[in-house]
């Protein structure tokens, strides 16, 4: 897009082309700057998000020992987002639509049956 020049008699528009030539690398820089954190939150948000991490499950053996089990989970992608769901006492969980996710799978049995879950 061509800019007009400012006529002689616009003080105010010969200001702005003057303070806009002057601060252009400044904008460029600056467009820059948020098209890196863009991509990179992107980068970040393509990655496997785990909501069982080391999360484990204890048991007693026979002997009174406690023994540690790693819950069952399954890696789910859901096909809307899901803000805030509570699942269980105390489990908070959010979705991002598109994203994949490593769950309980009884959250993820329970997301299928209602559709949320992605194929």
């Amino acid at each position: 897009m061509a800019t007009q020049k400012a006529r002689p008699q616009d003080y105010t528009g010969r200001q702005r082309q003057k303070l806009a030539a002057e601060h252009a690398e400044v904008v460029r820089a600056r467009e820059d700057q948020i098209a890196m954190a863009t991509a990179a939150q992107a980068e970040v948000d393509s990655g496997l998000h785990d909501y069982v991490g080391t999360r484990q499950v204890t048991e007693l053996n026979e002997q009174g020992d406690v023994v540690y089990v790693e819950p069952e989970a399954k890696t789910i992608i859901v096909n809307t987002t899901i803000e805030d769901m509570t699942f269980g006492a105390g489990n908070l969980y959010s979705f991002k639509e598109g994203q994949q996710y490593r769950v309980p799978a009884a959250l993820a049995d329970y997301l299928e049956e209602l559709g949320y879950v992605w194929h």
